[in-house]
């Protein structure tokens, strides 16, 4: 498992994490499967504007986008949409919202 951690000021508003997040995942995963992992991390980074910390994990046929929040909040059970699996948990002091994203299996070749 490969994993990016990144930190976002409460200001970013999903703008900062994009390059970063191309870079760790360019030539792990078709084009379109990049663009939809940006915009699940945009929207989580978006949903938290007291900043926090996103760490995303690439291991087999799943990416894990998860965004440790300053801020508590309470369980949620993981739902499903779209394909995506989608879930919350406190943690210390703040929480965690993740969301798994199916991606062709690590090793698998691909074309764009």
């Amino acid at each position: 498992m490969d994993s990016l951690w990144l930190s976002f000021p409460d200001d970013l508003g999903g703008t900062g994490i994009r390059e970063p997040i191309r870079r760790f995942l360019d030539g792990r995963l078709p084009r379109e499967q990049v663009d939809d992992v940006l915009a699940v991390a945009a929207g989580l980074v978006r949903e938290n504007p007291r900043g926090g910390e996103l760490i995303l994990s690439h291991r087999d046929d799943t990416v894990l986008v998860e965004v440790l929040r300053r801020t508590a909040a309470d369980p949620a059970p993981a739902t499903s949409a779209g394909g995506h699996v989608r879930g919350a948990h406190p943690a210390g002091t703040g929480s965690v919202v993740w969301v798994s994203v199916p991606v062709p299996p690590l090793g698998q070749p691909f074309g764009d």
